[in-house]
């Protein structure tokens, strides 16, 4: 038994304990939609939204949609086992506190659809996080700090009001799976995103993207759902499409298209819905669709 340990995490565990209580009066805990056993002398755990780990410290704490109002404040820090955060779809304002930097455990941060009006530079600290979910969050520049972010395997930003051309530097976090930049003011993919090799999900959608799609996308080899629709395009669908044969969804409607349907689409064995609609695209079906033997939807209407 050492006596010291035990006295670091109590200590731990009082800071733990303090942070919460210092959530919930600055967030108007009495507000809150559930707020079951918060400042009560139950175990944590009994709390709503609160999941403990075997030791007894906090690694997870859930208050989606629970109406939380104010800012965090800067002891949330103290939260040092948490490994996951979820504050989306409240009504949350100010800065993410600097603090935030010493959650080195946290791999899951959840902010999306929140009034966040100030800085949110501290979370380019969390050099371990998997993923981040910053959508509907009134951002008007793309985040430098998402740079430090290394680990990343799911970055969502959709819903904000972010213009120009999307990063190339973006190409550098190659652990990425999931990749949601959509409903932005984008104008143009770099061609360093075909370095995202490990994408499966890629959304690109309702953004005033332009000229052609950079020919290095063909790299995305594991890509299963390609999300494009409503922009800008002015190109033909390349012909390298049929190299991303693990495709099983793509919404390339509305994206201003022309030409034709490339006979090389008949390559996506995999591919379940495919939305054409909406585009300037001319002669007649390839034969190679025929090959589609998974197609369940196919919409080429209004061209």
């Amino acid at each position: 038994f050492d006596y010291i340990d035990f006295c670091t995490n109590t200590e731990v565990k009082v800071k733990e304990h303090e942070a919460l209580i210092a959530l919930y009066n600055s967030t108007n805990g009495d507000k809150w939609t559930y707020n079951d056993n918060w400042g009560s002398d139950k175990p944590l755990n009994e709390w709503y939204g609160i999941t403990v780990d075997e030791n007894g410290h906090i690694s997870q704490l859930n208050l989606m949609n629970n109406n939380l109002s104010g800012s965090l404040p800067q002891n949330i820090g103290d939260l040092l086992y948490l490994n996951a955060l979820f504050l989306g779809n409240n009504h949350l304002t100010g800065s993410i506190p600097s603090s935030i930097n010493n959650l080195a455990s946290l791999q899951t941060l959840n902010l999306r659809v929140n009034n966040w009006s100030g800085s949110m530079e501290a979370i380019g600290g969390l050099t371990n996080l998997k993923r981040l979910f910053i959508d509907y969050c009134q951002l008007s520049d793309f985040p430098e700090w998402v740079r430090n972010l290394q680990n990343l395997s799911s970055l969502s930003l959709d819903g904000n009001k972010i213009k120009g051309k999307i990063p190339e530097w973006l190409g550098e976090l190659t652990s990425l799976e999931y990749l949601n930049l959509s409903e932005n003011e984008f104008t143009e993919i770099p061609a360093s995103l075909g370095n995202l090799v490990l994408l499966k999900d890629l959304y690109l959608y309702y953004n005033k993207l332009t000229g052609d799609i950079p020919e290095n996308l063909k790299n995305l080899k594991r890509l299963e759902k390609f999300g494009i629709d409503h922009n800008e395009f002015t190109c033909e669908i390349p012909e390298w499409i049929g190299e991303l044969t693990n495709l099983t969804r793509m919404d390339f409607y509305w994206c201003n298209f022309y030409g034709s349907i490339p006979e090389s689409i008949g390559n996506l064995k995999n591919l379940k819905e495919l939305y054409l609609m909406q585009n300037n695209l001319s002669g007649t079906l390839p034969e190679s669709l025929g090959n589609l033997s998974n197609l369940e939807i196919l919409y080429v209407g209004y061209n």
